[in-house]
């Protein structure tokens, strides 16, 4: 089993603090940034200057990772909407395509980076199978995603009609895309990674604050005293964000 670790930025920051900060939701946003960035350098995640980087499913930013990769020297974006990749200003190279079906020859990527992505793959299989694919051997895999276990995201998985009707009413649109949840444990990773030639490295934990209480104060505040109570307790498989390194053998 990979070595668990999970992010202890939360409890350098006082409930009194995080209670002050709470009050704008831009501050919010910060100190969840700061607990992924700070899980980052825990892992020693570096991008070396001859690193070619392919981040799936890139969105319009790759606001986690783009602090690092500045000196990489290809940066390829992979998304299946054309207009969020015409967004995206942190990329050399823009691709408009299918995820279960990368457009890249075999072992073409030294790293590959996906930030909320595999909780909506409703084929993880093959998804993991592509990327291994794509992926130069001893390369690595660096997935941001909700942890299954995590409050909110169990609502997403067994209260599906929940999630989507609050997602809409929160955000005033609807969610364009499905959550699944296949491959969001250690569990499921590990069953994952053996049928796809992967090997896990580690898999780190994060309490991060989730984006649906960022409106709420109080909320906000009972979250993170939550995951300090977590982490604190020795439970961080109950957080609700992780970061999963995946290597190719």
């Amino acid at each position: 089993m990979a070595r668990t670790l999970y992010n202890t930025v939360g409890t350098e920051t006082t409930l009194s603090e995080f209670w002050h900060l709470a009050r704008e939701l831009n501050l919010i946003y910060a100190y969840n940034l700061a607990c992924i960035q700070r899980t980052l350098e825990t892992a020693q995640i570096k991008f070396e200057p001859e690193t070619k980087i392919l981040d799936i499913a890139s969105g319009k930013r790759p606001y986690i990772v783009n602090h690092l990769w500045q000196s990489a020297s290809l940066r390829v974006g992979l998304d299946f909407y054309l207009d969020w990749l015409k967004a995206n200003q942190d990329v050399d190279v823009r691709v408009c395509g299918d995820m279960y079906l990368l457009p890249f020859q075999n072992q073409a990527f030294d790293t590959i980076v996906s930030v909320d992505t595999i909780e909506h793959a409703e084929h993880p299989v093959q998804l993991l199978s592509e990327m291994n694919r794509v992926l130069r051997r001893s390369g690595k895999a660096v997935i941001f995603t909700p942890n299954l276990l995590g409050y909110k995201n169990i609502v997403a998985k067994f209260g599906r009609d929940i999630f989507l009707q609050a997602h809409k009413l929160i955000y005033g649109q609807k969610l364009h895309y499905d959550v699944f949840y296949r491959a969001n444990t250690i569990h499921s990773i590990q069953k994952l990674c053996a049928s796809t030639g992967f090997r896990i490295q580690k898999i780190y934990y994060i309490g991060e604050i989730s984006h649906f209480l960022y409106r709420s104060r109080l909320l906000s505040t009972l979250a993170f005293l939550y995951d300090s109570i977590m982490i604190r307790y020795n439970a961080p498989w109950l957080l609700g964000y992780m970061m999963i390194v995946l290597e190719k053998p």
